[in-house]
């Protein structure tokens, strides 16, 4: 049995609830702490004040979605591997920590749902790739594959774990029948096999994350 912590954004309460209780039922202890909206930096202030990171044996972060949002295509990619960093020293000592990726945007199926959620500005099913959302999200999970694995943790690739990847309802959350797939995979270890291609796209987040973690760790010594 297993103590295990669930933290992170708003896919900690679709993906993470189902996750949260495939482990209940496998024995395992579980608290689970969601912040819809938060950025990986606010996720790690919740952390550093609410979490003793070594009375867990495993920690499940869901966190990077939030911040690829932008008016337009050309808009820059936020890209923060400071707080990646920082989020893994965190959580150093705990002997096993998943980082469930960034989910990919599709096309919106229920275009009311996702105003509903997003606002009147979702004007249509192909709004994410419209604006660049899906190319933004795509580009920040690389990213975060990157310093994770650079790290020596893993980092569960929803866009590889479930292929297909089916379109969601307003193309951005993880739910249904999805989100069971997602959460047990990822409760049996899964993390999703990776592509040729992905590893030349990968490889300055390998480099800069073997940096950037390096300082982050000796920081928090």
């Amino acid at each position: 049995m297993d103590k295990v912590l669930i933290i992170g954004d708003s896919q900690s309460q679709g993906v993470g609830s189902r996750l949260e209780r495939i482990l209940r039922t496998r024995g395992d202890q579980v608290r689970r702490i969601s912040r819809p909206g938060y950025g990986t930096n606010k996720i790690l202030e919740v952390a550093r004040s609410q979490v003793d990171p070594i009375a867990y044996d495993r920690v499940y972060v869901f966190a990077g979605g939030n911040g690829t949002w932008a008016p337009s295509p050309a808009a820059p990619l936020k890209r923060d591997p400071e707080s990646v960093a920082a989020m893994l020293a965190f959580f150093r000592r705990v002997p096993s920590l998943v980082w469930v990726g960034i989910p990919p945007a599709t096309p919106i199926t229920n275009l009311a749902l996702g105003r509903k959620v997003f606002g009147s500005k979702v004007s249509s099913a192909d709004y994410w790739s419209r604006t660049g959302t899906a190319r933004r999200r795509r580009e920040k999970s690389e990213m975060y594959r990157g310093l994770v694995e650079a790290s020596g943790r893993d980092y569960a690739d929803p866009s590889l774990l479930l292929d297909p990847y089916p379109p969601q309802p307003d193309g951005i959350h993880v739910v249904g029948k999805a989100a069971e797939q997602l959460a047990a995979k990822i409760a049996a270890g899964e993390t999703g096999s990776r592509p040729p291609y992905a590893f030349i796209a990968g490889g300055f987040g390998l480099a800069l994350g073997a940096l950037v973690i390096w300082t982050a760790t000796r920081e928090w010594k």
